[in-house]
């Protein structure tokens, strides 16, 4: 990293580690190096994790040039998140993002929705912590809600078989089996629909809408802005024209 600085002015670093904090001795270690290469960089970041720092560690954290953490929360239902074996609770996320705010570290919380015997009612708690996250945090935002899908191998794979999926017989038709609503046999008519429009709309909660450089993408995105947090806060998705 300080030869990429200093050779090519490379100031900006993004590490791929999904256990970047599980030895936090070892991180302080590498956050003390990283703060003497005036740098800035960025990570994701698991919410046990965060629930072992104490203030000294997140004060190094934003010393050393951190400016983004990327969190998956994945769901606001405990029933969820004990059926995909998360290990943390929705207070856990809340606990997580209320000891974040006190810093400058831009947070982008992750979620997903379309799991096997997942309902309305589990959405709508996915909902409503996402809106209370960024109520409690200003720097946080929140990605579009990603949907649900079933590899091989995994638990709630063979529980999406138990509600109507098929899985791919080969591993051409594997390539091609992507993360969409409509793929998502194993949910109901209705929650699909509702798990298609949340994608859709949930980038919307950002403020402000800047995902896309076009100016007419941007105004139409800031106009819009106010029918999908309604459509969101009560999951009132019929006559979805704006798709």
């Amino acid at each position: 990293m300080t030869f990429l600085k200093n050779e090519h002015g490379i100031n900006h670093f993004r590490f791929d580690d999904d256990e970047f904090f599980i030895y936090l001795k070892r991180s302080i270690e590498l956050l003390t190096h990283l703060k003497k290469l005036n740098i800035r960089w960025e990570t994701s970041v698991r919410i046990d994790s965060i629930l072992r720092m104490d203030d000294d560690f997140l004060v190094l954290m934003e010393e050393s040039g951190c400016i983004k953490l990327e969190i998956g929360v994945e769901s606001g239902s405990n029933r969820i998140l004990k059926l995909m074996n998360k290990k943390i609770t929705r207070n856990n996320t809340i606990e997580a993002n209320r000891k974040l705010a006190k810093y400058d570290l831009n947070i982008m919380f992750l979620f997903m929705i379309g799991f096997p015997t997942e309902t309305l009612e589990d959405m709508k708690k996915t909902v409503s912590l996402a809106l209370q996250l960024k109520r409690e945090n200003k720097r946080a935002r929140v990605s579009h809600f990603s949907m649900f899908t079933p590899f091989p191998g995994c638990e709630l794979h063979d529980l999406a078989i138990q509600y109507g999926l098929k899985p791919p017989d080969c591993l051409e038709k594997l390539a091609t089996f992507h993360q969409a609503a409509d793929n998502a046999v194993w949910l109901s008519k209705d929650i699909r629909r509702t798990a298609k429009m949340l994608s859709f709309t949930t980038p919307f909660l950002n403020d402000p809408v800047d995902s896309y450089p076009q100016l007419h993408i941007k105004l139409l995105g800031i106009l819009y802005r106010y029918i999908a947090r309604q459509r969101i806060k009560y999951l009132f998705f019929y006559f979805p024209l704006e798709i």
